[in-house]
């Protein structure tokens, strides 16, 4: 297994690829602009809350995604008890019957059944590919792309890609684990919850008081908490050194988090990856939404800044998530909220151009009569002049605004 003599990857515009916990997110995403989406089914993703699909989702998001031409990756990246090992071949047959375009997966056990079952297969990040003879190895049982150990800098996945011969995908916006690549046994000592079966309790947020000699509890601290990786302003890098694909976390976020981030990273790929205006922009908006503070991480090599936030494991937000459009036609939007909103409050469109919009008419029931408050759950209409099915709305301050 020598590794090619070729170490330069061909310049390339990346792939977008946007995290959905549910249908409703899988819409969000498509309709804000990914070119593929990675979701969870029933049995091997890691992440159990995070709603995942269905067998009858499975095939209505697939469907929708491939009608608007984006692809759909299924996360099966579980690393496999005994008894998980039989559940196996019956649904990757299922997965290859839906159509799904790509498995993620990190145990050799998982890759080699998807192989057998004629999946296009992603290496996940949790296995921990960190250089060129083990992306070789890989890449000999039928692996065809690579989600990088997110240690690796730009300029090292590069090399690794084009010695390899393997697509490559990069973490580029969203949460960090502050173990190496996901491998942690934290939740299963703190809370008895395996993270590496998809039952992660996050005990690295947690406030944790240093005892010392005397066993004297010290300041609450957060020792664990890493910042978000935001890499909006890499974009030109990531181009450059031909990554074939760039990812965003998120699965567990809300509609607005996928939407304002998909969306984000789209508008400045497509603007020949990132003028400083659209850049200023774009990030603008990521700070609005939910984050617990950024760092460029490895991106461009060993980080000065620990990228910790000692103080505080809370997200900070600028605007509120209240609920998504659901159908739109004639000039009227129906609104299904997930959050209480009051008569008069001030609430805000997120198009897919990245811009706040402040709705400009009244909220209606479906009768007509003209409503004082809204409850989570609830169905309204709501005058909106442009088609905007699937955009998201929300609340908060100083939205951009701009004549509809």
């Amino acid at each position: 297994m020598s590794p090619s003599k070729n170490t330069i990857m061909k310049p390339c515009r990346p792939q977008l690829l946007a995290p959905a916990g549910d249908l409703e997110k899988l819409y969000t995403a498509v309709t804000y602009g990914a070119d593929a989406v990675y979701i969870g089914g029933d049995i091997g993703g890691l992440r159990q809350r995070a709603g995942n699909f269905s067998h009858g989702d499975m095939v209505r998001g697939i469907s929708f995604a491939h009608g608007h031409g984006a692809k759909v990756y299924v996360a099966v990246n579980i690393y496999p008890r005994p008894e998980d090992i039989a559940l196996l071949p019956p649904y990757l047959a299922a997965l290859r019957a839906h159509g799904v375009d790509a498995v993620i997966a990190s145990d050799p056990a998982v890759v080699r059944c998807a192989l057998e079952h004629g999946h296009t297969v992603h290496l996940s990040t949790q296995a921990s590919c960190m250089n060129t003879p083990e992306a070789l190895a890989w890449k000999e049982t039928g692996v065809s792309r690579m989600v990088a150990a997110r240690e690796l800098s730009i300029e090292q996945v590069q090399r690794i890609g084009a010695a390899s011969g393997l697509e490559t995908e990069m973490f580029v916006h969203g949460s960090l684990c502050m173990s190496y690549s996901g491998k942690c046994l934290i939740s299963n000592f703190t809370a008895g919850r395996d993270a590496n079966r998809g039952g992660c309790v996050q005990s690295c947020r947690w406030g944790y008081r240093v005892c010392g000699e005397a066993k004297d509890p010290g300041e609450l601290v957060y020792p664990l908490n890493s910042q978000d990786i935001m890499g909006i302003r890499q974009l030109g890098r990531f181009r450059d050194a031909g990554i074939s694909c760039l990812k965003i976390e998120g699965r567990m976020k809300s509609h607005l988090y996928i939407a304002a981030t998909t969306c984000a990273y789209r508008n400045a790929i497509d603007d020949h990856d990132g003028t400083p205006e659209t850049v200023d922009a774009m990030e603008e908006l990521l700070r609005k939404i939910s984050n617990r503070g950024f760092t460029a991480h490895f991106l461009a090599g060993r980080p000065e800044d620990p990228g910790i936030n000692l103080r505080s494991s809370g997200y900070v937000s600028q605007v509120e998530y209240i609920g998504q459009i659901i159908g739109w036609q004639d000039g009227v939007a129906l609104l299904y909220s997930r959050a209480p909103v009051r008569s008069g409050e001030p609430l805000f469109l997120l198009n897919t151009d990245g811009e706040l919009l402040e709705l400009p008419g009244q909220m209606r029931e479906m009768d007509d009569t003209m409503v004082k408050s809204v409850n989570p759950g609830t169905l309204v209409q709501v005058e909106v002049p442009v088609a905007c099915q699937y955009w998201v709305v929300c609340k908060g301050t100083e939205p951009q605004r701009r004549p509809w």
